[in-house]
């Protein structure tokens, strides 16, 4: 049985992943494994193949995200000079595009820019082949279906944009491995994908060259597949056959070659966003829902669905790959399943999210919803969630998921700012509105962080806060008990700013004591958030310390607890 295509772009992009690691650690065990992959491909065991690639997984996605934010700026940095680099020298008197380097790095700077810096373009470009006929017949043909097909399915706004070069060359002919060559030289950080026609001369029969560069983790990386040569065509195309006259053969040809190259063009794309971005999968719904005419090119497409259905089973029990890429990934794997499938999915997905998150191992997807702690942090995976609960119509199964997003919807701030002592940042958000930072302005003044203690601006700032609602303010101002605060709504409050919430616990207790268990109680919660957060927040421990005075506790640990809190700048 031929290798199919997908099985070769699996040894190129395995070999990349040890290459990846060679450069950042080199050793002699990842230099055996790199050997080891080798003969696996050699051998076309693509089971120990799939198995050594995944130990590279974790290390590649890390190190192409780094390469992702340096080539935002090597863009960037590259449009003011590009010219002067590309005088009139070897590059250009071999360039085989119409269209300049800079009009390519404008036209990606320009994606940019409608995708608010976040997804860099794949540049595609399909080339003429060696057969005068095919390019003169076939070629325009083909080339217009799959510039429609990018525009349409792949454009520049979406979150997987391509941009097609639609009559980029500059003659009928096919470029030279110099000219292509050349365009890597200039285009080595821009990801660019290169699919050449070939009628061998061996045989005349057509293979396709493809080479794709700019998606690695490091410039040099290029993933180069000398010859693909499809397996599941109605007939074999040779360079012989008359494309001009034969109405029939003419009619099979482009029903054959356009779908699969939609499909190479698409598992291409989504492989190069998932590695950058940790985007969905978008060819499996291309595939499934009619269209991409997936005639006779069948096993293409289950390669590709075994693909990432590879790569989901390996996002699963591993605390190192975000779940959010796999929550993703199930998302752009749902138009393969049928029903049974797509709820299994959906329940192994929470049961894994809430075992990482918690550092458990739930036996039910019940036990892992009643025992996780949700914070802010996991608005991403609850919203993505309920969309894949709606579309296998399980609502009533999975309520819990709906009041969970909504308090995670109306708990919708910037909770990195209970962190920041920047008075300029916080001052500037609060002249805007801004009610946390507004209560984070109360509490630097009100417990002295920066040596800045001054309670009347710490009581204005609170003041300003309740009045535009936020709830932390409310219970410091006295509008609402601590008590008072929805079960689930403290759960994702504690979740997400423990200490905060502990300071305005630590206050209730002190302000209302019932017994001298539910002080115990207390000091138990807010020790174990100040062992957490060590000299973090003076008015935490100067509450502990207080509690545990309250209690009768150990009087020197007491006394130490206030001076360390006064020492911090907390003047009681």
């Amino acid at each position: 049985m031929p290798i199919g295509a997908i099985t070769m772009i699996l040894a190129n992009v395995g070999l990349q992943i040890f290459n990846n690691w060679r450069g950042s650690r080199q050793n002699q065990q990842l230099q055996r494994k790199r050997e080891e992959f080798e003969q696996a491909a050699r051998e076309r065991n693509t089971q120990r193949m799939w198995q050594l690639m995944r130990e590279g997984q974790e290390l590649t996605r890390q190190l192409e995200e780094e390469k992702h934010q340096q080539r935002l700026e090597e863009l960037k940095n590259d449009i003011g000079s590009l010219l002067q680099k590309l005088t009139y020298a070897a590059t250009i008197n071999n360039w085989p595009l119409n269209v300049l380097p800079i009009v390519m790095k404008n036209q990606a700077l320009g994606n940019l820019l409608a995708n608010q810096e976040e997804s860099i373009a794949l540049h595609c470009i399909f080339t003429p082949s060696n057969s005068m006929d095919f390019n003169r017949v076939v070629f325009p043909h083909v080339e217009d279906a799959l510039e429609a097909y990018c525009n349409q399915h792949w454009g520049v706004m979406s979150d997987h944009p391509i941009l097609f070069y639609s009559g980029a060359g500059k003659s009928q002919q096919s470029p030279t491995e110099v000219q292509i060559d050349s365009m890597r030289t200039a285009l080595y950080n821009l990801p660019t994908l290169v699919i050449a026609p070939f009628f061998r001369p061996n045989d005349g029969k057509l293979v396709f060259h493809v080479r794709l560069w700019g998606v690695g983790a490091s410039s040099s990386d290029e993933f180069s597949i000398p010859e693909i040569e499809p397996t599941e065509f109605q007939r074999e195309y040779r360079s012989g056959d008359d494309y001009v006259n034969d109405a029939e053969l003419m009619n099979e040809l482009t029903e054959d070659i356009i779908p699969y190259l939609q499909c190479l063009i698409g598992y291409m794309a989504d492989t190069y966003f998932w590695s950058s971005l940790g985007k969905a999968p978008h060819l499996p719904l291309l595939v499934t829902n009619g269209t991409i005419n997936t005639d006779g090119m069948r096993y293409l497409v289950n390669e590709s669905r075994e693909y990432f259905d590879r790569l989901l089973l390996d996002t699963k029990g591993q605390n190192s790959i975000l779940s959010n890429s796999s929550i993703e990934l199930l998302n752009g794997m749902f138009p393969f399943w049928d029903m049974a499938r797509k709820r299994e999915e959906v329940k192994n997905a929470i049961i894994q999210y809430c075992d990482s998150k918690m550092g458990q191992s739930y036996q039910s997807v019940e036990e892992a919803l009643d025992q996780t702690f949700w914070n802010l942090n996991d608005r991403y995976f609850i919203t993505s969630l309920v969309g894949l609960i709606e579309e296998i119509q399980e609502e009533k199964k999975y309520g819990g998921i709906y009041e969970t997003k909504r308090v995670l919807d109306d708990l919708d701030f910037d909770y990195m700012l209970f962190a920041s002592k920047n008075i300029g940042e916080l001052e500037a958000l609060a002249e805007k509105g801004h009610p946390v930072a507004m209560y984070r302005l109360g509490e630097i003044y009100e417990y002295g962080m920066r040596n800045i203690q001054d309670k009347d601006k710490a009581g204005f700032y609170y003041k300003e806060s309740s009045l535009r609602g936020f709830i932390l303010a409310n219970i410091k101002c006295g509008k609402m008990a601590y008590n008072d605060i929805p079960t689930k709504t403290e759960l994702v409050l504690r979740a997400t700013i423990p200490i905060q919430m502990d300071v305005l616990y630590s206050e209730s207790v002190l302000n209302r004591i019932n017994s001298i268990g539910q002080i115990n109680t207390a000091i138990d919660r807010v020790k174990k958030t100040v062992q957490a957060y060590p000299y973090n927040h003076a008015g935490l421990i100067y509450n502990l310390a207080s509690l545990m005075k309250t209690a009768g506790g150990n009087m020197i640990a007491v006394n130490n607890m206030f001076h360390v809190a006064n020492t911090m700048g907390y003047k009681y």
